[in-house]
């Protein structure tokens, strides 16, 4: 029977057999038995020994096959473990989700709490920036200090549950004044209104610009006799302040200690700013009206012409001095073209003023114009005219006019006479050189009849010598400038005739010339002229003998350095002897070039190399 039991089951077998045969009847037993098929059932054995003679000498045994019910056993087994595992999860889970709930019932109870105390100071917050609101808007609305301190106490009175009463000082002088207030009796306002330097919570405030609370004033000795006769039990005031400095404080009494907290402090402090924002508006309006009262009184008593156009040239408004000179009244000048007083001849220049005053928004143009008053007669003005934006954001033309017409009458004048003085001037320019040269004419007539070669030579050098002073003049009424003369277009003059004087014709001398354009005066230039004359005269006299070879210069250059003129004349001529003293000379020409310098303030440098040259320097 064993090869039939599960090898695993054999040693149990063997162990209920032995049992059996020493008498010993086992309860039944379960063992896999190999079925027909070569799987394994499930078997319950029972053994009963046969006993003969003492001894056992068969076992009857039976077996039924339980291989379904174990496998229901098993089944139902792992169910209830599977169950029980279930179970005890499911208990573990309850036992969270209480936990939880428990947790969650605790924070909702905490949650309620604080909810309620949020909304208690959401409640006071919200009246706190109602407060705000009401305060900041009024500051916003109105320029009135005084509209907004009342406004400010009435708010605050209204909505600090808190606060029995409200004040708000500002310092006058070595005074406290109550500006404003709400919840205060008479009696209160007579004893503590105007509040003496440095007494109470109020100076405390005011002077160290921090702010005071008191939570019990049985343990406050600021508050004064009025304030404790009042009921006051604490109390809050906050410093106001206007460009860095403390002029006021806003105080809040409550008849409750410890009524007030670090909120009520900060939120108090924002009513402060905004009052201290009034006052800043306050004091700007006052400016401006101050302002606007000298600006009109400038405008209406002004001697000047003010005047107000719109794009199209029409006129929306003058000052009185406007309408007075030109002799219209408001409703005759308002809403009319400006061209309505302006000449004829001049609309197109005003049209055109207007439109580039237009076109360069900001930028001031000036321009005079003719008006013609309403009697006829006409107006010289210089006119100032800029475009610029109004309050009402329109683009407007604003004018100032200054009557010019007896200045433009003296200008007129003086020009006539500036004129007359100019033919005038001509005329004596005209006339001396007229007389010059009758004098060269005489001197060139008498030299006809002089036989002495010296004496000629004199008469030849005084002839040049008028000659230049009369080219001088003819160059001056010539000029448009009569007081100032071109010198370089003289000293091309001067040479040509010098050249044509001095017969040089026949063996030419190249004159070469660099002259800046330089005007001279009268008297500076005749010195120069001379000194021109005398010089180049001495070149073509001395310099250029039978012995030079080659091309015969003079050369001539003019220049202003450093306000002053270099006069340079050089010819490559034989030159002066050695040991020549230009300074020590009996030369008649070379003491009046030096007296000429001297006359000129200026200095003279000669050289001999490379070139005979002298260098003239004087100052403008």
């Amino acid at each position: 029977f064993s090869p039939l039991i599960h090898p695993q089951d054999v040693k149990l077998a063997m162990k209920k057999f032995q049992q059996t045969l020493r008498k010993k009847t086992p309860p039944p037993f379960h063992l896999r038995v190999q079925s027909r098929s070569g799987g394994y059932l499930i078997a319950e054995f029972l053994g009963t020994p046969q006993i003969h003679g003492g001894e056992v000498v068969a076992i009857i045994g039976t077996a039924h096959d339980i291989t379904k019910r174990r496998r229901a056993e098993d089944l139902l087994r792992k169910a209830k473990t599977g169950l029980e595992i279930r179970v005890r999860e499911r208990t573990q889970e309850l036992n969270a989700i209480n936990k939880e709930l428990e947790r969650e019932i605790s924070e909702r109870k905490r949650a309620e709490e604080a909810l309620k105390e949020k909304l208690s100071r959401l409640s006071e917050k919200s009246k706190y920036e109602t407060i705000i609101s009401a305060v900041t808007r009024s500051v916003h609305q109105s320029i009135s200090l005084e509209k907004v301190l009342e406004n400010a106490v009435t708010t605050m009175n209204e909505n600090i549950d808190k606060s029995e009463n409200v004040c708000i000082y500002l310092v006058e002088g070595k005074e406290a004044v109550m500006k404003a207030h709400r919840g205060l009796p008479d009696w209160f306002i007579r004893r503590a209104g105007r509040i003496p330097y440095s007494r109470g919570f109020t100076w405390k405030t005011i002077i160290e610009g921090k702010p005071v609370y008191c939570a019990d004033i049985d343990r406050d000795d600021l508050i004064g006799p009025a304030g404790r006769d009042l009921g006051t039990k604490s109390y809050l005031s906050i410093p106001i302040q206007f460009e860095g400095m403390t002029v006021g404080a806003l105080n809040i009494h409550s008849m409750k200690s410890n009524a007030f907290d670090e909120e009520d402090l900060n939120l108090l402090e924002i009513v402060a700013q905004q009052i201290g924002a009034a006052i800043n508006n306050a004091k700007q309006a006052g400016a401006l009206k101050e302002s606007e009262e000298r600006y009109r009184a400038l405008y209406e008593n002004n001697p000047s012409m003010y005047f107000t156009l719109d794009t199209e040239g029409i006129v929306l408004s003058a000052n009185p001095f406007g309408f007075e000179q030109l002799g219209y009244s408001r409703e005759e000048l308002v809403g009319k073209s400006v061209l309505k007083v302006i000449h004829r001849d001049d609309h197109g220049a005003v049209l055109e003023q207007m439109a580039n005053c237009l076109k360069n928004s900001g930028a001031v143009s000036y321009s005079e114009f003719r008006k013609v008053r309403k009697q006829g007669d006409v107006m010289w003005v210089r006119e100032a005219a800029r475009s610029m934006q109004n309050v009402d954001g329109n683009t407007v033309i604003l004018l100032v006019c200054e009557d010019i017409t007896e200045r433009k009458r003296a200008l007129e004048q003086i020009k006539a006479s500036l004129k007359e003085k100019d033919l005038l001037l001509k005329e004596i320019h005209h006339r001396v050189k007229n007389n010059l040269q009758i004098i060269y004419c005489l001197l060139d007539l008498q030299s006809q009849y002089v036989k002495d070669k010296k004496t000629l030579q004199m008469f030849n050098d005084t002839c040049s010598r008028v000659r230049s002073m009369a080219l001088i003049h003819e160059k001056l009424y010539q000029s448009k400038d009569l007081g100032k003369i071109d010198f370089g277009e003289y000293i091309l003059s001067l040479t040509d005739y010098l050249i044509q004087s001095y017969g040089v014709n026949a063996d030419p001398v190249s004159l070469s010339l660099d002259v800046e354009e330089v005007y001279l005066d009268v008297d500076t230039a005749i010195s120069c002229g001379m000194i021109v004359n005398e010089l180049v005269s001495n070149s073509l006299k001395h310099a250029f003998t039978d012995k030079i070879e080659g091309k015969k210069e003079i050369s001539i250059s003019l220049y202003s350095r450093n306000n002053k003129l270099t006069l340079r004349l050089s010819d490559n001529g034989v030159g002066f002897p050695s040991g020549f003293n230009f300074k020590k000379t009996e030369s008649l020409g070379l003491q009046l070039v030096n007296a000429l310098t001297s006359q000129l303030d200026g200095t003279i440098r000669f050289n001999r190399r490379p070139r005979t040259e002298f260098r003239i320097t004087f100052r403008r």
